[in-house]
């Protein structure tokens, strides 16, 4: 038995297959719905607070479309994830479209962390130009 480590599993993503057939509205009603459920509020004053940043007249009954399995018709305008997403808190609705599309969304500190990643990359990619670059250079002498 090996007291070896294993070493983390690492999905790289990537976009899901386009068919033609595919309909996302019913993860959307049910994302919302779910978002909408752990807020602890009622969709009243969930729809105020939407109405309230968007400058768009937002009533229980429009949400209770978005909302709903059987009218997917009535999905959410994209237009309003971003306040919706503040009011319930929630980035779940981002989060589904930036796996849908093949990436992942990224917060706060992991945006930080994302981009020293690639600069270190950089970094090591150019040191090895650097290298190679005096290796022509310095070919045959003594330094």
């Amino acid at each position: 038995m090996s007291n070896r480590k294993k070493a983390p599993e690492v999905r790289i993503p990537t976009p899901e297959a386009f068919t033609g057939n595919r309909n996302d509205c019913l993860d959307v009603s049910r994302l919302v719905s779910e978002m909408m459920k752990r807020t602890g509020l009622d969709r009243e004053e969930i729809a105020r607070r939407a109405t309230r940043l968007t400058g768009s007249n937002i009533g229980k009954s429009t949400m209770d479309g978005w909302t709903s399995m059987g009218r997917l018709d009535r999905n959410m305008p994209f237009c309003v994830v971003p306040a919706l997403s503040s009011v319930c808190n929630s980035y779940k609705l981002a989060e589904w479209l930036a796996e849908k599309l093949g990436g992942r969304f990224l917060f706060g500190k992991e945006v930080l962390l994302a981009e020293l990643g690639k600069a270190e990359l950089e970094a090591a990619s150019m040191q090895r130009k650097l290298d190679e670059i005096k290796k022509l250079l310095f070919k045959g002498e003594q330094r």
